[in-house]
């Protein structure tokens, strides 16, 4: 029955236009609020180291007294800059990504052409690969918003966008917006106080282990259809207790947005704006509901050269042309296991270190790690249709797929409406992800 709702959802999205939504607002609680900034208080008088006074026989010595075995008075030091950890001579694609052969940084330039034909076999609309801060391969297809994918066409990215929000999330920690991941959502949700939603913490949020009810029918279609995406996640009740269960949960993702906006007076989307896209020349933007919010679980669109800086920056632990952009110790955490049930599950970034791994779609334990073929060192934003966003810092590396979603592809609706179904489901299989991400390592040759 499931299955069905589904497919005929899905329908839905290909064959109607979004109804207006009629429902009250209930985020009119939602209030701006400063930054919550504290500023540090000086160290009380008792806390400084007392000054040694002299005996009261003592003298100073007169003159012609001195003695030859005092030393010479030593040379006041210099004072010194704090060093700033993101002076760190790497090279940045400031204002735009230089492009170089492949051959100039150790790679084989026909294996990463069989990366690109074997891409473009399989409903990919981008990829490109990035070495050492250049582009050392480049290839578009098909169409996207009516025109020709090119490297200026922005592409949206479905669950990649959970992976933005982790990193906004981080940035208004890091500002003093947000005070802690360990945060009761109830802090910034004040309709949550007292409520079994009271015990759910932002770390639950990010970890996917909220215990927030999880519907497949409901967690796709009925959030993406919804008109009012926060009110949605807001009215989701709790089923389980927070840290019991990871399930990847859309509903989880969005509940951050009336979070980011209680604590940082604005909307999540033009929070990141100033404090993520602009700061690494972006031209992207946030899929926002009827109600004009951002839905936080999906789709930020940007150029897939524009994706592949979100993934540098990531890979650069944070560090933007000299400017830190997001903290080292948050950027740590977020990909690092966030739970024991999913080690290859940070803060809405995967991993490729650790078992088990769970799979997205049914929650199935991977066999091995997420990318056998890959270092363990991989992290990745993965999205619907198989779409990746890939940094792998010991290769110097960044990895750009995007392709279609299956509800896209205009085809199967023409021909073979069944296989949409077949492939939404098979989707954390990650087929096509890997066959391209495995081909380009491949081609790596030092």
């Amino acid at each position: 029955m499931n299955e069905q709702r589904l497919f005929a959802g899905y329908s839905l999205l290909f064959c109607l236009a979004f109804s207006a939504c009629g429902d009250p607002d209930e985020t009119a609680w939602i209030e701006r609020r400063p930054a919550l900034v504290q500023p540090v208080p000086a160290a009380p008088s008792s806390d400084r180291p007392e000054q040694n006074s002299e005996p009261d026989d003592a003298r100073p010595d007169e003159p012609g007294d001195a003695r030859s075995d005092d030393p010479e008075p030593a040379e006041p030091a210099e004072p010194t800059e704090p060093r700033n950890r993101c002076d760190d001579g790497e090279r940045y694609p400031v204002p735009d990504w230089p492009s170089e052969t492949a051959t100039q940084h150790g790679l084989d330039r026909n294996a990463l052409e069989r990366a690109a034909d074997y891409a473009g076999a399989n409903h990919s609309r981008c990829l490109l690969v990035v070495r050492h801060g250049a582009v050392v391969g480049e290839w578009y297809w098909g169409r996207n918003m009516g025109r020709r994918m090119d490297r200026d066409n922005r592409i949206k990215s479905w669950s990649v966008g959970k992976s933005y929000a982790a990193t906004v999330t981080g940035i208004a920690i890091d500002q003093g917006f947000i005070n802690s991941v360990d945060d009761s959502i109830a802090d910034y949700i004040p309709n949550f106080a007292g409520s079994r939603k009271e015990q759910i913490s932002i770390r639950d949020l990010l970890s996917m282990s909220s215990g927030l009810r999880f519907d497949l029918t409901a967690d796709n279609l009925g959030m993406f259809f919804a008109g009012d995406m926060t009110r949605k996640a807001l009215r989701n009740p709790v089923t389980n207790e927070p840290g019991l269960l990871w399930e990847y949960n859309n509903h989880t993702v969005q509940l951050i947005e009336p979070i980011l906006r209680q604590a940082t007076g604005m909307a999540a989307d033009e929070f990141a704006q100033t404090h993520l896209f602009e700061k690494l020349g972006m031209d992207a933007s946030w899929q926002r509901d009827r109600r004009d919010q951002p839905a936080m679980y999906m789709n930020v669109s940007a150029s897939c050269r524009d994706h592949a800086k979100f993934a540098y920056m990531m890979m650069r632990k944070g560090c933007w042309d000299g400017e830190e952009v997001l903290s080292e110790a948050y950027r740590d955490e977020a990909i690092s296991p966030s739970t024991e049930m999913n080690k290859g599950y940070g803060f809405w970034w995967w991993m490729n270190a650790e078992t088990p791994t769970l799979n997205s779609v049914d929650f199935s334990e991977y066999d091995g790690v997420l990318q056998p073929f890959a270092p363990a060192d991989a992290f990745m934003a993965i999205g619907l249709g198989n779409q990746v966003i890939e940094a792998i810092p010991s290769l110097d590396m960044v990895i750009v797929r995007m392709g279609v979603a299956p509800q896209e592809n205009l085809l199967y609706w023409l021909t073979d409406r069944p296989r949409i179904m077949r492939e939404m489901k098979s989707d954390g299989d990650h087929v096509v992800l890997n066959g391209v991400v495995s081909r380009v390592l491949s081609a790596v040759r030092d």
